[in-house]
């Protein structure tokens, strides 16, 4: 029993890390997803002003 345990943590550690990590990416996939939208819709409302103005 005391080698069981030892032998399906070091299994799990892996598994928890890579599932945190894949969790932390998909963190960063949807925040670099946000930061484009916001800055194409100022980059178009700077782009919209400018053509009005000239």
């Amino acid at each position: 029993m005391a080698f069981v345990l030892p032998g399906a943590q070091a299994v799990r550690a892996p598994v928890a890390l890579a599932g945190a990590a894949s969790v932390v990416a998909e963190e960063v996939v949807a925040s670099v997803a946000v930061a484009a939208v916001l800055a194409a819709a100022v980059l178009l409302a700077a782009g919209n002003s400018f053509l009005d103005e000239h």
